[in-house]
């Protein structure tokens, strides 16, 4: 042969053995990201259900502000009711007002609210017109009280006055469930 006319015969030989890191590799990544997806999506599952309670305590935290609204205005009712010596309650099931404090006014009444989470609101409370939101008015008698002469800021005192005292014991109920329980005392002059 020509010396130009050589052919080189080259052949690629592979390893007689293959280890397979690669796949071995490729496959403990795979399940580390598969581990990450899986917290991921765990994490913000968690998240979500952390705002809808916290929205939902929210809900119910407005709906007990409206239901106190609802008793100081029958409070206020009850107070101005009350100018007239002769008034009489009349405690019916139903009627949101439980009890006077032991005065002589009391007509049925079933008693102070002692535990508001144990209370029966269904039979012992009124609601709130069209949501199950419910509040109680508790007559706690006549009491002194003195009043600052400048509201806003809260400074001076007039000579004390009789004032007819309220319990308003109120609970809202948000879309999932979440309670909010408030008490509130109300004077009526």
């Amino acid at each position: 042969m020509s010396p130009r006319m050589t052919t080189i015969n080259r052949q690629w030989n592979a390893p007689a053995r293959q280890d397979g890191a690669t796949l071995i590799l490729g496959l403990v990544m795979l399940m580390v990201l598969t581990i990450l997806g899986v917290a991921a999506t765990t994490a913000s599952q968690l998240e979500l259900k952390m705002a809808s309670n916290a929205q939902d305590k929210q809900r119910s935290f407005v709906a007990a502000e409206n239901a106190r609204l609802a008793a100081e205005i029958l409070a206020m009712q009850l107070g101005d009711s009350l100018r007239n010596p002769s008034y009489q309650f009349t405690c019916t099931s139903g009627n949101g007002l439980l009890a006077e404090a032991g005065t002589a006014k009391t007509s049925g009444c079933s008693g102070l609210v002692t535990d508001i989470a144990t209370h029966n609101w269904t039979t012992n409370s009124m609601s709130v017109t069209g949501s199950t939101d419910r509040y109680i008015v508790e007559y706690l008698g006549e009491q002194q009280v003195a009043l600052p002469t400048d509201p806003d800021r809260g400074t001076g005192t007039e000579a004390p006055t009789n004032a007819r005292v309220f319990r308003l014991t109120v609970r809202g109920t948000g879309n999932d469930g979440g309670t909010t329980y408030l008490q509130a005392i109300y004077t009526r002059i």
